[in-house]
């Protein structure tokens, strides 16, 4: 018999779907339904969504809603800002 003490787990491409997770782009609806109720220090996520917002506008010409924001790229913009 094996010992069962460690186990391995390889994520990557493909791993949520085989999961059962939702992607990236099915929880984006849900951050922003949650970000409508945030107050105090926590709703800087919005001024932060905002500033991407000018920041694809201002770079690409592009208006995009908050709907339309890709959630992979905003959070590759804010671990550049932060």
């Amino acid at each position: 018999m094996t010992d069962r003490k460690y186990r391995l787990f390889i994520l990557g491409a493909g791993f949520s779907v085989e999961a059962g997770l939702p992607l990236a782009n099915e929880l984006w609806s849900l951050v922003l339904k949650e970000a409508a109720s945030l107050e105090g220090r926590a709703k800087k996520f919005r001024d932060d969504l905002l500033t991407y917002r000018e920041y694809l506008r201002d770079c690409t010409g592009l208006e995009v809603s908050e709907n339309e924001v890709n959630f992979e790229q905003f959070m590759s913009f804010l671990d550049i800002e932060h």
